[in-house]
C-alpha cells in the first residue's frame, strides 16, 4: 500500500500550467491561479513560487505524515542563532517504524 501525503504548491502550480492556468497569488495556505488569457492583466513579471511567496512571519510548522515521519515548513532556522533545523534530527520514530502503512496490506 502506498500512502500519498497531499500536493505541494509546486505540484499544483505545475498541474495548473499544464491545464492553461498561471499563478497570480501565493499565501501561507493557498495558491491562486487564473486562466492564462487573463494573466497579462495582473502585470506580474515573475510568477514563480519563489518570487510570489514571502514568508510573513517567523513561524515553523511541524507536520506529521501518514507514515509517522515529521516534516517542517516555514522558518527552517532557529530565529536567534540562525542554526538550520534538520528534519532528520527531529524524528521521533526510527526509519524502520515509519513504514507501518506498508505492513497493513
Amino acid at each position: 500500500m502506498r500512502v500519498n501525503q497531499g500536493s505541494s504548491a509546486a505540484a499544483i502550480v505545475e498541474l495548473g500550467r499544464q491545464k492553461g492556468y498561471e499563478l497570480v497569488v501565493c499565501t501561507d495556505c493557498n495558491v491562486i491561479l487564473v486562466d492564462r488569457k487573463y494573466f497579462p492583466r495582473f502585470g506580474i513579471a515573475d510568477n514563480s513560487l519563489d518570487a510570489l511567496y514571502k514568508l510573513t512571519c517567523y513561524q515553523t510548522w511541524l507536520f506529521q505524515g501518514f507514515d509517522g515521519t515529521l516534516h517542517i515548513a516555514g522558518q527552517k532556522k532557529l530565529i536567534w542563532s540562525n542554526i538550520e533545523i534538520e528534519e532528520a534530527r527531529i524524528q521521533m520514530l526510527p526509519q524502520e517504524m515509519r513504514s507501518f502503512c506498508d505492513k497493513l496490506t
